[in-house]
């Protein structure tokens, strides 16, 4: 038998793999490889958005 605890972990967990594919998914649609990628594009949004 399952406990309400370990439900609400599993689905916890679920959710945030999920999110974490979402995220990947994007990344590389944004061409993001590593954290210097990262570091770029926030750059380059609050350049453009100076303007």
């Amino acid at each position: 038998m399952i406990t309400v605890d370990a439900a609400v972990e599993s689905v916890g967990m679920a959710a945030l793999r999920e999110a974490q594919e979402t995220m990947r998914g994007e990344a590389e649609r944004l061409g993001l490889r590593d954290e210097q990628d990262v570091v770029d594009m926030i750059g380059e949004v609050r350049r453009a958005r100076r303007r």
